[in-house]
């Protein structure tokens, strides 16, 4: 996996109707154009090049790549890595929080979809129903019970 690199992006479109990209006359202005970056990205489907552009400052485009960085350090090897990265490609524009999937994986709750409140009960109905029809042992009661 790369570290990712930040870019510069102009939108111009030149008589010819194609993009200027570096050739822009305007993008020497430090307010022209918008800033991006680029990043290998494990998946389960292989790697894949994950590019973002469209952020006003180089610092918003460095901050949009940490957050990925740190969303793919979350993982200790490289299928945990990999599923990381399917749920960022999932994700789109909006990048998931990173203690939220940090917290998932932690507790090896699926990372790709949301568990609903009804999922949830289901599997803590089903849990509680395996843990009460293997009996617990049977302790005697104490015999000194207050009379009154």
């Amino acid at each position: 996996m790369s570290g990712g690199a930040i870019f510069r992006t102009c939108g111009c479109i030149g008589e010819d109707g194609r993009p200027l990209g570096a050739r822009c006359p305007r993008r020497a202005a430090s307010r022209h154009g918008g800033w991006g970056f680029v990043l290998r990205l494990p998946t389960t489907a292989g790697v894949r090049q994950m590019r973002r552009a469209g952020h006003d400052t180089r610092r918003s485009a460095e901050s949009a790549l940490r957050h990925v960085r740190a969303l793919l350090d979350i993982a200790e090897d490289d299928l945990d890595r990999a599923a990381i990265g399917d749920v960022i490609v999932a994700a789109g524009r909006h990048l998931p929080d990173v203690d939220d999937v940090r917290r998932r994986y932690g507790r090896g709750q699926p990372l790709t979809d949301r568990t609903t409140v009804g999922a949830w009960l289901a599997g803590w109905l089903d849990d509680k129903r395996r843990a009460t029809s293997s009996p617990a042992p049977c302790v005697p009661m104490s015999s000194t019970s207050a009379t009154t």
